[in-house]
């Protein structure tokens, strides 16, 4: 984990762009008069690079030209415990000018609490079930951000709670790094995960078997999209949105059943290319197959559409060259 953290900031400070943002930050400030004392910074954590001063509270402090960082003792990011390393001392020196009292890493959670309107929201790590996690948190639930490290065995169970909150997103790309390693998602008892972002899963070919829980309302575009070793998956029956592409090219996916609850929420090409399924089950109370949903399903042989479908959009079932039955009520 160590390794893990110097090397995210060795990146940073290899950035160029990131550099000239702190030194543009530093002497914009650096005949700054003191208003008041800052104790506390905490570093934003962005997916895209892993670090962004440009979108966080820090432009706010910028133009405020009331830096006084004599006081300055702590310091958090998005990864939890931050090391001191030389060269991540070095960063602070360029933003701030150095501080003599900047020796103590804290712990996020009880640090700091960004504040957003009313909602104040902080980021710490947690390590569960052999997975590291990264978790950010509002004042009544938390979304898993990131998955930092999962075990050799590619299995992963996700955490109910943490720090007291539910957890109830999964955010897009999360678990981009482990694509060909995770082989199997469990969920821990009372969990109560509302939505898998977009991408969430994607290209995960190794993973075999995930549970999505019940409690779940919203797969988003692309969540399980190249997910080539899934077999069978059961979709939640209160799911009231189901995004574009979910889960193309699940190429060993054999059976679906699609939940009335679903309605007419379906994205374009959900299951295209889903070259193994054979057995799809549209339950009374869809109104909508969406554009190409069926699309390139060349094992797919029968259909059964309900009395509530209305509406049949372009190339719903094109390509699909083993369909020989088409039941509509």
């Amino acid at each position: 984990m160590k390794n893990e953290i110097l090397e995210f900031y060795n990146k940073a400070a290899k950035d160029d762009e990131f550099l000239k943002n702190l030194q543009d930050f530093r002497n914009e400030n650096s005949n700054a008069e003191a208003k008041s004392v800052i104790k506390n910074v905490v570093l934003p954590y962005s997916k895209k690079k892993g670090y962004n001063f440009s979108e966080s509270e820090l432009s706010e402090i910028a133009d405020s030209n009331s830096l006084n960082l004599d006081d300055l003792e702590q310091v958090a990011g998005g990864f939890g415990m931050l090391p001191f390393a030389a060269g991540l001392f070095s960063l602070f020196s360029m933003i701030f000018g150095g501080s003599n009292n900047t020796t103590q890493p804290v712990h996020p959670e009880i640090v700091q609490e960004q504040t957003q309107g009313q909602t104040k929201i902080s980021t710490d790590t947690i390590v569960r079930n052999g997975c590291t996690f990264l978790v950010q948190f509002t004042d009544d639930v938390a979304t898993i951000l990131d998955v930092i490290s999962i075990p050799e065995n590619g299995r992963v169970k996700i955490p109910s709670q943490s720090a007291g909150r539910n957890i109830t997103s999964i955010s897009e790309k999360a678990f981009e790094k482990h694509k060909d390693k995770l082989t199997e998602v469990t969920f821990d008892d009372g969990c109560e995960l509302k939505s898998i972002k977009k991408e969430t899963f994607s290209g995960c070919s190794k993973l075999s078997k995930i549970d999505i829980p019940e409690g779940v309302v919203s797969i988003c575009s692309n969540a399980f999209q190249g997910c080539t070793s899934i077999k069978n998956i059961t979709i939640p029956e209160g799911l009231v949105r189901l995004g574009n592409n979910a889960f193309s090219q699940c190429t060993s996916l054999k059976e679906i059943r699609i939940p009335e609850s679903l309605n007419g929420n379906i994205g374009v090409h959900t299951f295209d290319g889903c070259t193994s399924l054979k057995s799809v089950t549209i339950s009374s109370g869809v109104s909508t197959i969406s554009e190409g949903m069926f699309s390139g399903c060349t094992a797919l042989n029968r259909v059964e559409i309900p009395e509530t479908v209305e509406t049949i959009n372009d190339h719903a079932f094109s390509k699909c060259a083993a369909l020989s039955r088409v039941i509509i009520h």
